[in-house]
């Protein structure tokens, strides 16, 4: 699929977010990131173009070996999406947003900021990884997105009592074959939903145009899954609302890649 379509693909996600007014105010929040899985990740970020919030000082693509924790400043009515790369290697003569095996960006490793939303599949993609979206402000929704896929186990957590988003699973391991994503070796490194794997059908599989709504939506496994095994993330446009989180207070954020048992919520 031409990286033109898959882009076409992505932002219609990242501006359908529904804003809430900005605050009289803007305050900073902390958004920290931590790679605890065994193998070295290639961090990135996205900030939502279409929206009042400025570009953060950090770069928006960095290499994070195992243990890495970065911890950036956004304001408060800053939105975007968070994602981890794999087996990247930006030496390489591929174009930019095919230098990693999952979640490449225009940009190489900083990705672009007007353009670098990332290949499926990711949780962002070419596998897109699994990512964080954080649309803001105050009355904050916060998903776990894998419309576009799923790559890399992630949880998210907060400062205060508000809800986990998280994935407890390894859906690598329960991948339908055909929207399975394999590397040169034949190894599975992603996993697509039907919206991000197919070319024909897009409204069908995408749940939108005729197919948007819950009733005409179709319901056939491999359309919801994950979202049938995780209910606290989103898979594709029409979903459980158990997926949607809101968080009314003044909190920061910790998005963790391959977390440990403990930062699981027992009722995902």
């Amino acid at each position: 699929m031409a990286y033109s379509k898959l882009q076409h693909l992505l932002l219609p996600l990242l501006l359908a977010v529904t804003l809430s007014p900005l605050p009289a105010s803007a305050k900073d929040r902390t958004l920290t990131i931590a790679n605890t899985c065994t193998y070295t990740l290639w961090m990135a970020y996205f900030t939502v173009s279409s929206g009042p919030w400025p570009q953060p000082d950090q770069v928006t693509g960095w290499e994070a070996p195992s243990g890495t924790v970065v911890t950036m400043t956004v304001q408060e009515t800053w939105g975007g999406r968070v994602w981890a790369r794999t087996n990247c290697d930006f030496t390489s003569d591929l174009p930019d947003y095919q230098q990693c095996e999952t979640g490449g960006c225009v940009g190489g490793l900083e990705c672009d900021t007007s353009s670098g939303t990332g290949v499926p599949p990711r949780t962002p993609s070419l596998i897109q990884p699994s990512e964080a979206v954080l649309p803001s402000p105050r009355l904050m929704p916060l998903f776990l997105s894998q419309v576009d896929g799923f790559n890399v186990p992630l949880a998210i957590t907060n400062s205060a009592s508000c809800p986990l988003s998280n994935c407890p699973f390894d859906l690598l391991l329960n991948c339908p074959s055909d929207l399975q994503k394999k590397n040169d070796a034949g190894t599975v490194i992603g996993c697509y939903t039907d919206c991000g794997a197919t070319v024909s059908n897009k409204d069908e599989y995408c749940c939108a145009g005729a197919y948007n709504l819950p009733s005409t939506c179709p319901s056939s496994s491999e359309v919801l899954f994950p979202d049938h095994r995780v209910p606290s993330i989103v898979s594709f446009r029409i979903t459980s609302g158990t997926a949607l989180f809101t968080c009314t207070d003044e909190v920061d954020y910790t998005i963790t890649f391959c977390p440990s048992d403990n930062l699981y919520d027992d009722s995902a």
